[in-house]
């Protein structure tokens, strides 16, 4: 019996490359791990490299969430809308929600002084007076995000909202957000909402229908 792995949130996805000497690479021993539990195939949504997808030695099937994400963000109708990514690696998805929204693009350039802090240095694209819409597929601390909405409002946007694959949320990210001016939050149910607070926060879009016809496609063949 051929076995397929179902992962909405591959939790091990932002260890996958060793930046300094003795780091683990968590993200090649978590496939390994799938691998040898004896799945045949894995079905994952969006991980957080594409560099990923030559870690597993099984088939992958790599799933973005657009198609749920963009109907969301449809129904917010907001004006005159940038789609923003908030660090160089997410341009292209960013790219991709633009063209499908009909929406300019921007992207916030920045460092990482450390694995868990971001600096911003500069918002490249014109955000004046426009609402901006930050797409990123994952939220952890909270960090990126505030920092990019921050950055996004100092050079006069008119409003930030957000859109996350991934809203993992550790402990005070989702204050951190708010706090930092975001205001439409929404995000893919692949992780489940932990806090009751936050349920009423961020806008949930199911992952099911995605992985159903990704599923079907497979029996089919």
């Amino acid at each position: 019996m051929r076995l397929t792995a179902i992962v909405p949130y591959f939790g091990y996805a932002r260890q996958d490359v060793r930046k300094r000497k003795g780091e683990p690479r968590s993200a090649q021993m978590a496939c390994r791990i799938l691998e040898c539990s004896g799945f045949a195939r894995v079905v994952a949504l969006e991980l957080h490299s594409p560099a990923l997808d030559s870690a597993f030695r099984v088939p992958l099937t790599h799933l973005q969430a657009d198609e749920a994400a963009i109907p969301c963000i449809r129904n917010w109708r907001l004006p005159d809308l940038v789609v923003v990514a908030p660090d160089a690696g997410g341009v292209k998805r960013a790219q991709r929600y633009a063209a499908a929204l009909g929406a300019r693009l921007a992207v916030v350039a920045k460092t990482r002084p450390r694995a868990d802090a971001a600096a911003v240095i500069a918002v490249l694209g014109d955000v004046r007076g426009r609402h901006c819409l930050i797409v990123d597929d994952l939220a952890s601390t909270g960090g990126t995000v505030a920092g990019a909405a921050q950055a996004l409002l100092g050079a006069g946007a008119a409003a930030v909202h957000a859109f996350f694959v991934h809203a993992v949320m550790a402990p005070g990210a989702l204050e951190k957000i708010k706090a930092a001016g975001v205001g439409r939050i929404g995000a893919t149910d692949s992780v489940p909402g932990t806090a009751p607070a936050a349920a009423g926060s961020i806008e949930r879009v199911e992952t099911a229908p995605l992985f159903a016809r990704a599923i079907a496609r497979l029996a089919r063949r």
